[in-house]
């Protein structure tokens, strides 16, 4: 089965405006790892140890609060996807809206082994979105 390829919720068109697919295993990795970064953590009905613990959080816009951002982070890209070895880097720059750009590189075991790849995510890492 083949998913639609997203970033941040949205879908994404190609050249010719066609949707674009995750048709090979590197662009599904990078939307696993974006789905469990935006992910509410145990908000999965069938894996509750999925998702993201920032969501709910009380953080705070400081360097210990963009550490706690990067932990939550690479913990939720490890448990979400046995395919991801290591979160080898992780950065986390404060965005207008109170929102964070997380820009990270996974190792992983595809293919001839181990390979490095590179994806983001917009994180509303302060909960100012929440509609709960």
């Amino acid at each position: 089965m083949v998913d639609l390829l997203h970033y941040n919720g949205d879908l994404t068109a190609d050249v010719n405006g066609d949707l674009q697919l995750c048709a090979d295993e590197y662009h599904d990795i990078i939307q696993t790892a974006n789905n469990n970064i935006l992910m509410k953590y145990g908000d999965n009905k069938w894996h509750t140890e999925f998702g993201n613990k920032v969501y709910g959080e009380r953080i705070k816009a400081n360097q210990g609060g963009i550490e706690q951002i990067i932990r939550e982070c690479t913990n939720a890209i490890l448990i979400g996807d046995k395919r991801v070895k290591e979160v080898s880097y992780m950065n986390v720059t404060l965005k207008p809206n109170a929102t964070c750009l997380v820009d990270y590189h996974l190792i992983v075991n595809i293919g001839e082994g181990m390979k490095e790849i590179i994806g983001s995510a917009v994180v509303d890492a302060f909960n100012m979105n929440e509609d709960e």
